[in-house]
């Protein structure tokens, strides 16, 4: 009778214990170049749930200011995966073709915003013409805002456009050194903080898509196929958690990114976080390499093949729904 009893509390300790994260055998270093955005969230999650860990990865987060920087740090060999939004990809594929897009791993139609002083009188598109605006040159918040223009007859020719990095957007705005700033969160955010009721958001609809992506070199995608999946399957599981646990995702993203809780929260609602490939962000980025061109603001006329830029096998064998290519 005690042995049977002995059997059972062992087996019932084993149930209850922890996986041990070292008994995969992988156990490889992996070095993750994140935006300070939210985002970000999903590498957030699966990093501070120890995600990766339980997949045989050991994760270092590098906090970079922008996509376009982490895409930067991956480029200068500082990350092993980097993720971007699509015109970063667009700048970056008339230059080089040694990167791979894995997946993305949100969208959202509501991040990029278009913010002016209210003393400026400026109203809308238009009322721009003249004016100083503050922009991140080469960045997606550079491609919405001269589309918009663009949308209204004007060109990068009709402002006085300032290339000023996105985290000083908001206080060159505060400071009248601009008129108007294209921005993202979250530093549309802290331009309002710091400006209360004196910033207007002019309206821009909910035709601009988002994307984060994940991006890889050449060389690790061809030597790293075993950290890829497990990459995919921690970022997979961080889907499932963020799903069911939004406030406890929302925390953590807080907390790593140094974010406004009440933020994080307001944004939430305005991300879809899943991991897919679809046949739109081909279309985006196809659309902004004509669009840049045509514009003068890319001078290498040889279209990339942004088909041959994806990396599709991974995540059609992890999840096969996931996938909305035409190849």
């Amino acid at each position: 009778l005690l042995t049977i009893i002995f059997f059972f509390v062992r087996e019932s300790a084993i149930d209850q214990a922890p996986p041990n994260l070292n008994n995969n055998p992988l156990q490889a270093e992996i070095r993750l170049g994140i935006s300070r955005s939210p985002l970000s969230a999903p590498l957030v999650v699966a990093v501070e749930q120890q995600f990766f860990e339980q997949e045989g990865l050991k994760p270092t987060l590098i906090i970079y200011d922008s996509g376009k920087a982490a895409l930067d740090g991956l480029f200068n060999n500082e990350v092993d995966l980097a993720v971007a939004a699509p015109t970063p990809l667009v700048f970056a594929s008339f230059k080089r073709s040694d990167f791979r897009i894995l997946a993305a791993i949100v969208s959202t139609y509501r991040d990029s915003k278009v913010l002016v002083r209210r003393d400026t009188r400026i109203r809308d598109f238009p009322d721009l013409r003249g004016r100083r605006v503050g922009v991140h040159r080469g960045t997606s918040g550079y491609f919405f805002l001269l589309s918009l223009l663009a949308e209204y007859g004007l060109d990068a020719s009709d402002i006085h456009e300032q290339d000023i990095r996105s985290p000083d957007l908001p206080q060159a705005l505060a400071r009248h050194e601009v008129d108007a700033i294209a921005v993202w969160e979250p530093h549309a955010y802290l331009a309002r903080q710091l400006l209360d009721d004196q910033v207007l958001e002019l309206e821009t609809g909910d035709s601009f898509r988002t994307t984060f992506n994940l991006v890889i070199k050449d060389d690790f995608a061809t030597t790293h196929q075993l950290e890829i999946q497990a990459i995919l399957r921690a970022l997979k599981t961080a889907e499932t958690f963020m799903g069911a646990e939004a406030g406890v995702a929302q925390s953590l993203v807080a907390e790593r990114l140094d974010l406004s809780p009440a933020l994080v929260e307001k944004l939430w609602p305005e991300y879809s976080f899943r991991l897919f490939l679809d046949q739109a962000l081909i279309i985006d980025l196809e659309s902004q390499a004509r669009w840049l061109l045509d514009q003068g603001l890319i001078t290498d006329r040889t279209f990339p093949d942004y088909i041959e830029l994806l990396e599709t096998n991974p995540l059609k064998s992890l999840a096969p729904d996931a996938m909305r290519i035409i190849e």
